[in-house]
């Protein structure tokens, strides 16, 4: 389930679309949705909202979160070393794609209000490189330049042990649109997944877990001095160069919220739900279009991966660049076809 009403989506190319278009993709949506047999939302957020706004049944949408298989929290990679910084040095983490409506560009400004013992890490790609570019020409503006780094992408296992050797996880995401303020980010899980507190906008998803499990700080204004405040009050509420104690005490909390995303099964009941509606059907088909590289990590790669496992003729079809070979072995005997454009 997405936002129907374009006016609330967060990519400035689909808001500023003509009024006739918008019109015409809220009725279709709207039509579309409601004869859906069953309807997936990537939060509660999301299936509250499509439920009252399309008038459905809750019983007909389900919630999957892209919940990572945890056993065990992510083992501390020593990032200090490898941007040569001291022990006590802090090092935030901006994971995932960097845009202005992910607050990349918030956050470099926030950094300048920040002591000059924090640094920033983007881990990801900018959203264009034309975008990168902006994000390092404000890094200089701010003169913060030598304490801003940028790394690409951790596919697999490694990502989580890199995030584990970071101190503090950045979800700064907009939330004057419903998009951003409903959806549930993926680096939220995964900061919990390393077991590192977390800075985040008021998102309601991620609002609810930090504050009934105590993990990190929500700021409601989506500018810098707002962000710069909420991540000194996480450095000296989770004590973050000194106290075992308040530590020891974190990372038992923020280890039993991982625990429990790990239990929720998501996406094999996800598969199940989907078999349900086809029971008659020995193998039955299902193809999913993805726009960007995939990787373990990604809602679709999983999903595709749960459906293949119970019984599914999966089909992925990839736009410029499909999934690697990596992920194709972990995802197992699935048909891919990618096509230029």
């Amino acid at each position: 389930a997405e936002i129907p009403d374009l006016s609330q989506r967060a990519s400035n190319n689909l808001r500023s679309l003509s009024n006739n278009v918008k019109n015409y993709l809220k009725k279709y949506e709207d039509e579309y949705i409601k004869n859906c047999s069953r309807i997936f939302a990537t939060s509660r957020g999301f299936a509250d909202f499509t439920a009252q706004r399309h008038g459905i049944e809750e019983a007909k949408i389900e919630v999957i979160k892209n919940i990572r298989d945890i056993k065990k929290l992510g083992k501390s990679k020593d990032l200090k070393k490898q941007f040569n910084l001291g022990k006590k040095d802090i090092l935030m983490v901006f994971s995932g794609m960097a845009s202005p409506d992910t607050g990349a560009m918030k956050s470099i400004a926030a950094l300048a209000k920040l002591p000059k013992n924090i640094y920033l890490l983007f881990l990801g790609i900018p959203t264009n490189p034309a975008f990168k570019n902006r994000m390092v020409q404000s890094a200089k503006k701010y003169n913060v330049q030598n304490r801003v780094f940028f790394h690409p992408p951790i596919y697999g296992d490694g990502y989580i042990d890199f995030l584990a050797g970071c101190d503090i996880g950045l979800v700064p995401f907009r939330t004057d649109y419903l998009q951003t303020k409903l959806c549930f980010p993926n680096r939220f899980l995964d900061y919990v997944a390393a077991g590192i507190p977390i800075v985040s906008s008021n998102n309601s998803s991620v609002k609810e877990y930090v504050k009934q499990n105590d993990i990190g700080v929500i700021f409601k204004n989506h500018d810098e001095n707002d962000i710069a405040k909420a991540v000194k009050q996480v450095i000296k509420k989770y004590a973050i160069t000194e106290h075992k104690k308040i530590r020891s005490a974190f990372k038992k909390r923020i280890k039993k919220l991982a625990e429990e995303f790990s239990t929720s099964d998501d996406f094999n009941s996800f598969a199940k739900s989907m078999k349900s509606l086809v029971p008659d059907i020995q193998k039955p088909n299902v193809a999913f279009l993805v726009r960007k590289r995939l990787n373990a990590n990604t809602r679709i790669a999983r999903q595709c991966k749960a459906l293949n496992d119970i019984g599914f003729n999966v089909k992925l079809y990839g736009i410029n660049e499909g999934p690697g070979e990596t992920l194709l072995k972990e995802m197992g005997d699935i048909q891919t076809k990618v096509f230029e454009i």
